[in-house]
């Protein structure tokens, strides 16, 4: 592969599949000609999806892989950080050049489309991209048989149905893909109307299966198959030359949002359109039907899950447009009944039946999905809003904990950060099973927030307004403040949160802008409350502790005091001010916050003690909990305890204790506190590796294999879970899985250090 530089160039970068991959690469190839520069590609290794893809020379000429290709170490040093060019804000010619002479690095990552420089007119540098494509420089056998195809495919009509892992692959399948995915009953009736007309139709499907039963339908329709020459081809291979093929048709008929097909199109100079479009609204009305009646009556008819859920979104589209939203509601029952729980069918099944059947209708649907979780955990945060909807008139407490729940899961759902600032605002979120906001700081600035921000961002058509019954009698939402933002609120929170949102809303707006409002305001220190105050002295601290985005780029001493700067500043305003009131608890917590961040851990325990001591409310305990569970962990489980009892369900709470507790050697009470965790948040693979941990800390490895093996399965699997699996495969004598789990491990994190040294222990 190709070394590192010291010059500047375009590096082409996709870590997807194919399409996506070319397209990137024909860019960076044709921008490389136009500013003459040197250009690379970096082609993604993956365990998962793509995989068939994972050697370019096997579709490509070895010199040009040799020469054009780079290694994830060069990739990682010259191109990870580098600026990535955009469609819609590319610099001008003569800036990228200079940017370049400098040797600097820019980095093509499009999946659709051409890059053309501001001077440029978009027709040739299509032609000229398409040149680029069918100058490639293939692999010698795969060129030949491309050559032979251009011939025989000329005139036809290709259709591109979109399958594999969509259908099949859990992290896949579990998402919404309407754009890519079109159920067979829109096919068939278009392939009708071709066939009848006496068009040539080729089909191209990642899916045979599908093939053939399309093919039993209309004898006249051609597989690929049956017009490519992939005998002694790799599957990566087969797919390329799919790709080329479908390039060199008459049309293609293919899902909106195809790289696959939209890179055959693209750089093949051929039209495409989505089958919808094409079949005109009639037909398509048609279609939409019959998917409707085949969902209802013949669920056999569908291969697996994926197809039946992929193609419920259809059916439930369908349904909409013609306003028949109780059907699409029973629809979704019906499914789900017969066991289809894909992750993203979950939250539209509960969502239609509040809007179509009401608050009862949505309660018995989330009683019925109780019992298998959603895999993604942004689809179970919005389950969290619908049951707060649902919930608010008759049960406010259990509304206040679903919102709570779904803020740890997901901080930035939509809707959630427009609903917090008020009911923040108006004292809502004052009880002891909510977490303390800052009132004052969420709603200094911000985006619109209040019903009419509300009602324009609903959860699958259900809005959040009815939330706002949430704030006290009397509590006008049209008085209460109508801008604001949630970053507050995660800052100050964060640790105790799902994953470090906190710090990424410092790096980007609204958060970095709504940080900048707090420092003009903490600059005129008597225009400002000693909440504000407190809540800018901890995002100063925040933004001292948070990684550099780049190092190594001359400035890093003036980076590490302007760091210190804001360190020693964030931690004298804090002091001050529970100095000035030490009765207000969030000033000692917010100083123990501080000393945390900088490490000052004795400190920080002792501040977040007395905000325990004086506020007593089950957050600031889960704080104190979170401080002192290194340094006191009898204390520190005294005070889990206590929130937990007080009613705050934070899926970290449990976690934190169930940790405690397997330091402490007692196996029953960690896996009780455990499954408290997985409870509360059982998309989190977190919490069943902790699980696994146990398991292996009590002596059933067994027990703790198959929670490993089941992540695995699920293609959760992080570098820790294979770590752990492969040590306990060595420890059974195993050799051979635990080589299985470690490679799987370097397929997705190439040059692992640990993962390397393991597998070459193993011989």
């Amino acid at each position: 592969m190709s070394a590192a530089t010291a010059g500047g160039r375009l590096i082409a970068f996709r870590a997807d599949r194919l399409g996506a991959r070319l397209v990137s690469l024909v860019n960076a190839m044709r921008l490389a000609e136009a500013l003459g520069a040197p250009f690379a590609m970096r082609w993604q290794r993956s365990g998962s999806v793509g995989a068939e893809f994972n050697d370019p020379a096997e579709l490509f000429d070895a010199d040009f892989v040799a020469r054009r290709f780079i290694s994830a170490e060069v990739w990682a040093a010259e191109g990870a950080r580098a600026p990535q060019l955009r469609q819609d804000r590319m610099p001008e010619a003569q800036t990228l050049r200079t940017a370049l002479a400098r040797g600097e690095t820019r980095v093509v990552n499009i999946a659709f489309g051409v890059l053309a420089l501001p001077d440029e007119e978009i027709a040739p540098v299509r032609a000229r991209c398409g040149a680029i494509f069918r100058a490639l420089p293939l692999a010698p056998d795969l060129a030949a048989r491309a050559d032979r195809l251009r011939a025989r495919l000329a005139g036809a009509v290709a259709y591109h149905i979109r399958r594999g892992d969509i259908a099949s692959a859990p992290k896949q399948m579990n998402k919404p893909f309407p754009h890519k995915y079109v159920p067979d009953d829109f096919y068939r009736r278009h392939m009708a109307e071709a066939c009848a007309a006496g068009h040539r139709p080729v089909v191209f499907s990642d899916d045979p299966a599908t093939v053939a039963r399309l093919k039993a339908e209309f004898p006249e329709l051609l597989a690929a198959d049956e017009v490519l020459e992939t005998e002694g081809l790799t599957a990566g291979a087969r797919d390329f030359l799919e790709l080329l093929a479908m390039s060199c048709c008459e049309r293609i008929i293919a899902p909106a949002q195809s790289a696959f097909s939209a890179t055959a199109a693209e750089l093949g100079g051929v039209p495409r359109t989505t089958v919808q479009a094409d079949l005109g609204k009639g037909a398509a009305r048609a279609a939409g039907e019959a998917l409707v009646a085949r969902l209802r009556s013949r669920p056999e008819s569908f291969g697996d899950d994926g197809d039946a859920g992929q193609s419920l979104l259809h059916a439930d589209a369908h349904l909409c447009r013609e306003g028949r939203l109780a059907e699409a509601s029973q629809l979704y029952a019906r499914c789900c009944a017969r066991g289809l729980r894909l992750s993203f069918v979950q939250p539209r099944a509960v969502a239609r039946a509040l809007v179509a059947e009401g608050r009862d209708a949505a309660r018995d649907r989330l009683a019925g999905l109780a019992d298998t979780p959603p895999f993604f955990e942004r689809d179970l945060a919005e389950l969290c809003l619908l049951e707060a909807v649902a919930e608010v008139e008759r049960d406010p407490a259990r509304a206040r904990r679903a919102l709570m729940r779904a803020f740890w899961l997901r901080p930035d759902a939509r809707g959630l950060r427009r609903l917090l600032p008020v009911l923040a605002a108006g004292g809502a979120l004052d009880g002891p099973d909510t977490l303390p906001a800052p009132a004052a700081a969420m709603t200094l600035a911000g985006r619109p927030i209040g019903a009419d921000a509300l009602a324009s961002e609903p959860v699958h058509g259900v809005d959040l307004v009815p939330l706002l019954k949430l704030l006290p009698s009397g509590a006008d939402p049209a008085r209460l403040p109508q801008r604001g933002s949630a970053d507050p609120l995660m800052w100050e929170w964060g640790p105790l949160l799902q994953g470090n949102v906190y710090v990424h809303s410092l790096d980007k707006p609204p958060g970095r802008n709504f940080a900048a409002a707090l420092d003009a305001l903490a600059a005129r220190p008597g225009n400002a409350s000693d909440e504000l105050l407190g809540v800018q002295a901890l995002s100063l601290a925040l933004r001292a502790a948070r990684p550099p985005a780049r190092r190594g780029e001359g400035d890093d001493a003036a980076d590490a005091r302007l760091r210190a700067e804001w360190r020693d500043t964030a931690l004298m305003r804090l002091e001050s001010l529970a100095a000035a009131a030490p009765e207000l608890a969030m000033h000692w917590r917010r100083l123990s916050h501080a000393r945390l961040l900088a490490r000052q851990m004795g400190p920080a325990a002792a501040a977040a003690r007395r905000a325990a001591e004086i506020g007593g409310r089950p957050a600031l305990h889960a704080w104190a909990g979170l401080i002192l569970r290194r340094q006191a962990p009898a204390e520190a489980r005294d005070h889990l305890c206590a929130a937990e009892a007080g009613g705050l369900a934070l899926a970290s709470i449990p976690g934190m204790r169930a940790e405690l507790e397997r330091g402490e050697g007692d196996a029953a009470a960690a896996l009780e506190a455990n499954a408290r965790a997985q409870l509360l948040a059982p998309g989190a693979y977190s919490w069943r590796l902790q699980a696994a941990r146990i398991h292996c800390a009590a002596g059933d490895t067994a027990a703790a294999r198959a929670v490993l093996q089941a992540l695995v399965d699920q293609d959760r699997a992080s570098p820790a879970v294979l770590l752990l699996l492969a040590e306990i495969e060595t420890a059974r004598g195993a050799d051979a899985a635990a080589r299985a789990a470690l490679a799987r491990l370097l397929e997705h994190k190439p040059g692992h250090p640990e993962a390397t040294r393991r597998l070459a222990a193993l011989g």
